[in-house]
């Protein structure tokens, strides 16, 4: 699930690390890259299909 995006209270991030204890770094590519230890059971994956869909 590397790479992936997922969505985290509404906004979009990349997943850049999953931890065995279900713990995820995820992070948002802006200006200053943010990055946040999340559960995985915070997240939504998406699916790329539908998000290139207008």
């Amino acid at each position: 699930m590397k790479g992936k995006t997922v969505i985290y209270l509404g906004k979009e991030y990349t997943l850049f690390f999953q931890y065995e204890s279900g713990y995820c770094e995820i992070m948002k590519n802006e200006a200053i890259p943010t990055v946040k230890l999340v559960h995985i059971s915070e997240l939504k994956q998406v699916n790329e299909k539908n998000s290139n869909q207008n």
